[in-house]
């Protein structure tokens, strides 16, 4: 692999920026519903230019992260794993999952990550989705 920059001084300084710029978020932070509630997860990464994007999930116990979806640009969604969930991929640094009736095993951790190739992850960020059952008439 050819690296981006080579270690001379004054190359230092004009790639150091590639390194320190990137950013990677997910909104909102957590989500708690009831079952059949609507979800909406948002992923962005800013600094990476038009990077390959990715969803996993891992169930609220811990265990190995399941793959959700992935996305090589602004566009277009390559998998998609859950049947009632839909990704979204509608700019170069906006990837979204929604469903308008999640169920109680749809809550975990939802994780994002990129990568400028499609094999090495360059950021993740996560988030906490937790669908809970109610009775009839608590609030």
């Amino acid at each position: 692999m050819t690296p981006l920059c080579t270690w001379p001084l004054s190359l230092l300084i004009h790639c150091l920026p590639l390194f320190l710029t990137q950013s990677i978020t997910q909104s909102p932070s957590s989500l708690t519903i009831p079952p059949g509630g609507r979800v909406y997860l948002n992923c962005q990464v800013l600094g990476a230019g038009d990077p390959f994007m990715y969803w996993y999930r891992q169930d609220l116990g811990g265990g190995a992260l399941s793959f959700v979806s992935y996305s090589v640009s602004a566009g277009s969604v390559q998998e998609m794993t859950l049947s009632h969930f839909n990704a979204d991929r509608g700019s170069s640094i906006d990837f979204s999952l929604t469903s308008d009736g999640a169920f109680v095993n749809d809550s975990g951790t939802y994780y994002c990550a990129w990568s400028r190739t499609g094999k090495q992850a360059g950021g993740t960020s996560q988030q906490e989705l937790r669908i809970v059952t109610r009775n009839k008439g608590s609030g």
